[in-house]
């Protein structure tokens, strides 16, 4: 994890959210990313 994902997941936690939903999220993210890589080739 690069710092900033560390200090925005430790955002989101201070603003209620459990861990696992912002792993979850973040999972997601990561699959949008890869998908728009993916369709830029």
């Amino acid at each position: 994890m690069t710092d900033l994902n560390v200090e925005y997941s430790h955002g989101l936690s201070a603003h209620g959210l459990p861990a696992h939903e912002i792993q979850a999220m973040a999972e997601r993210l990561a699959t949008v990313r890869s998908a728009i890589a993916a369709a830029a080739l």
